[in-house]
């Protein structure tokens, strides 16, 4: 590691999300700044003060926060030559930057020690870059193509709020709409999740032009929600194709019934064990579905059973559930898929799938 004040961003194996530094995590994908040592570092370390922490995984974690110091393996630093720093929408408890979504900043140099960065377009204060993204080529490129899938699909441009990279590559499915607290409780209100275990499976938020919804279930926000580009721009595709095929075939009087909810895609890089609990969506190219209802809410169904919430009855859809997987299914990019209703043409059997849709996207050859 060399020049002082210099910026590097903290890489690390696949396999690793975070760097220890003390009794603390740095993630894969954060700004460090090179500083003098205020007490010797082990051998093949360097001291160093975390400066930006990766906008797609949100709020520091373990106490740590930026202006922390602590000693870094030196192997696991690359400088930003090639790079460039991307701001993006913080998450919920993230502290807020300046910058809009979506600028870009080519660095030119290093900083001097405290800032501010050069770069292409002047000098940018380094609090800017807290949280921010760090991309090379492969990045940009795949940030442009869910872009441009998302754009197609929604029918115009998505807020670059919406467009996020993990620092493993992996693209968000974007969600232009993302409910705040209040909204999210209004949201349990009227689905009347009354118990901790409901409570959990509220629907957050909404795809472009509302082609789906997403819920975390017991996931961390945001933390599910992540596969290839190509893989996402797929989804994209697929949802806004289904939305036109549902709504001019099945549901024209009201096509919020053909709305698919989103439960889990991937974490935010190929860890394992995967830290979700997924055997199955360890590669970023499989999601879940929850199954279409026919009485407006936004709640699980199951396809043998009624409602667990009481006086609710039976509201599976299944028409318009076996109709999805009949046309996913079909798509030569998709497969397998799995959901349990006996009547689903195109879907395998499989323990555990009475309340969602398991599909994925095929690797290319």
């Amino acid at each position: 590691m060399s020049g002082l004040c210099a910026l590097f961003v903290l890489t690390a194996p696949a396999a690793r999300i975070a760097v220890p530094v003390g009794a603390a995590k740095w993630p894969v994908g954060a700004l460090v700044q090179a500083e003098p040592a205020a007490a010797p570092c082990p051998p093949a370390q360097a001291p160093a003060r975390l400066v930006g922490w990766p906008a797609a995984l949100g709020p520091a974690s373990g106490g740590s926060r930026p202006g922390d110091r602590g000693c870094v393996p030196t192997a696991a630093l690359a400088p930003l030559d090639g790079r460039v720093l991307r701001s993006s929408a913080p998450l919920p408890g993230a502290p807020a930057g300046p910058a809009a979504p979506g600028t870009e900043w080519t660095p030119r140099g290093a900083p001097v020690c405290g800032g501010p960065l050069p770069t292409a377009t002047g000098p940018v204060p380094l609090a800017w870059l807290h949280p921010v993204e760090v991309l090379d080529g492969a990045a940009r490129d795949g940030l442009a193509q869910v872009r441009a899938a998302a754009s197609a699909a929604g029918g115009g441009p998505v807020p670059e709020a919406a467009l996020r990279v993990a620092p493993s590559g992996r693209v968000g499915l974007p969600l232009v709409e993302e409910w705040d607290e209040a909204a999210i409780a209004a949201e349990r209100a009227r689905e009347g999740l009354d118990t901790p275990a409901r409570a959990e499976r509220v629907t957050v938020g909404r795809g472009p032009a509302g082609l789906y919804t997403h819920f975390w279930g017991a996931d961390a926000p945001f933390s599910d929600l992540w596969g290839p580009p190509d893989v996402i721009a797929s989804w994209l595709r697929l949802f806004a194709d289904w939305a036109t095929h549902c709504a001019s075939t099945l549901h024209p009087a009201d096509p919020t019934r053909c709305t698919p909810q989103v439960g889990d895609l991937g974490w935010f890089g190929p860890a394992r064990p995967d830290p979700l609990g997924h055997k199955d969506h360890i590669d970023g190219r499989c999601l879940d579905l929850r199954l279409f209802r026919v009485d407006g809410s936004r709640y699980e169904a199951f396809w043998d059973r009624p409602d667990d919430r009481p006086g609710r009855g039976t509201a599976y859809d299944g028409p318009t559930t076996r109709a999805f997987v009949a046309f996913a299914a079909a798509r030569p990019e998709v497969g397998p898929v799995f959901f349990n209703d006996p009547a689903a043409a195109g879907a395998q059997a499989l323990p555990g799938h009475d309340d969602h849709i398991h599909l994925c996207v095929r690797a290319a050859p």
